[in-house]
C-alpha cells in the first residue's frame, strides 16, 4: 500500500497532534475503513481533501503518551482540536503558531471537540519531558517535538 502523504505531526508534553490527511488513515492499513477510528472515518466521510481553503485541515489529538506529565489526559485520543490558546486553528501550522503565543506565560490550552474538552499543560520543563518521552517510548531523536523558543 502506497501511502498518499506522511502525516504531519508534532508532539508537545506527550500530546501528539496531526491533522487528519488521507495519509493518516492510510495508516491503519489496506482495510483502514474498517479500522480507523469512527470520529476520523466520520470527518473523511464529509470532508473533501484538502480542504476548502487549501491549507485547511483538521486536527486531531492522536494519541496522549502517558507519562506523570500529562496524567488526567491519557483519555483524550481520537478528539479534534479546535483552539489553542484562545485561537482557531484550522492546521498544523496554525497549531504550533498558538503554541508560540500562550494566553499566560509558560501554559499551552488546548481545547477539543466533541464536547469542548480542554487540556493545560506547563511548558516550563518540556525539554526533560520531551527527553523522559524519547527514552521510555523509543521515539527517534529527529521526531518533531515542540518547544517554546527562547
Amino acid at each position: 500500500v502506497m501511502l498518499e502523504e506522511n502525516p504531519r505531526y508534532l508532539i508537545m508534553g506527550g500530546l501528539v497532534i496531526q491533522e487528519l490527511t488521507q495519509g493518516l488513515l492510510q495508516s491503519w492499513g489496506p482495510t483502514w475503513r474498517k479500522r480507523a477510528p469512527l470520529p476520523y472515518l466520520f470527518e473523511e466521510a464529509n470532508h473533501s481533501w484538502p480542504g476548502p481553503e487549501g491549507d485547511e485541515r483538521l486536527v486531531v489529538l492522536q494519541r496522549v503518551l502517558p507519562i506523570d506529565f500529562n496524567k488526567g489526559y491519557h483519555d483524550l485520543e481520537d478528539y479534534f482540536g479546535s483552539h489553542v490558546n484562545g485561537k482557531l486553528i484550522k492546521n498544523l501550522t496554525d497549531v504550533e503558531a498558538a503554541f508560540a503565543k500562550p494566553e499566560k506565560k509558560d501554559f499551552v490550552r488546548v481545547q477539543l471537540e466533541p464536547g469542548n474538552e480542554e487540556i493545560i499543560l506547563s511548558t516550563k520543563e518540556l525539554k526533560k519531558v520531551h527527553t523522559l518521552l524519547k527514552q521510555r517510548y523509543s521515539i527517534p531523536e529527529q521526531a518533531k517535538f515542540w518547544e517554546p523558543q527562547l
